[in-house]
């Protein structure tokens, strides 16, 4: 029988990112780390990692990474240094070096604003006024389809997503019973934000 490979984590994705960008803040290899897990869920259909985002006032945020680093504005060159070497598949280095390459030299907060105009984040947030706290958990198949339509500009997919928020909405009316009345002409207009 043969041995079970073992699946990388995010503290390998971020050991990974620190090695190749050495002056990094935390909130930059936060996000860094949610656009490796999204666009590698874009492009592969599977996630790079299973930890979760969270939907934090100032961008998604991985609370396991993040109770690595708490305290710290700069990553150290050595942080998660017991990380270092995984083997990484070579699609996964592929992706995680255009992720490098296309954010890199992005400013933490442009990367913090790039996120909140993305509907992934602002789906878990829903509901949530800007900078009060949220952990609500960024769903790693609305990643996958909205980033997916990101680069496809496929329509159908743009659809699917939103008959799922159509669905998820019912669901809540029926489930909490607001009484609230909303046409779908109203829901559409919210949903194409």
């Amino acid at each position: 029988m043969e041995a079970k490979a073992e699946k990388a984590t995010i503290f390998h994705i971020a050991r990974y990112l620190v090695e190749h960008l050495p002056e990094m803040t935390a909130m930059k290899l936060q996000k860094l780390c949610f656009y490796c897990q999204a666009w590698n869920l874009a492009w592969e259909e599977l996630p790079l990692f299973e930890e979760n985002f969270e939907a934090w006032a100032n961008g998604p945020i991985s609370p396991k990474l993040f109770n690595m680093h708490k305290g710290l504005y700069s990553i150290p060159s050595n942080f998660l240094e017991a990380f270092a070497g995984f083997p990484l598949k070579e699609y996964e280095k592929e992706n995680i070096d255009i992720i490098i390459r296309e954010y890199g030299n992005c400013d933490p907060r442009y990367l913090s604003e790039l996120t909140h105009s993305e509907i992934p984040w602002q789906k878990a947030r829903a509901g949530i006024p800007n900078g009060v706290p949220c952990s609500n958990v960024i769903e790693k198949e609305d990643m996958l389809i909205y980033y997916q339509a990101m680069i496809t500009n496929n329509e159908e997919l743009e659809e699917e997503f939103a008959k799922k928020q159509w669905e998820e909405h019912q669901a809540f009316i029926s489930k909490h019973g607001q009484g609230v009345s909303v046409s779908a002409q109203d829901l559409w207009e919210e949903l194409n934000l």
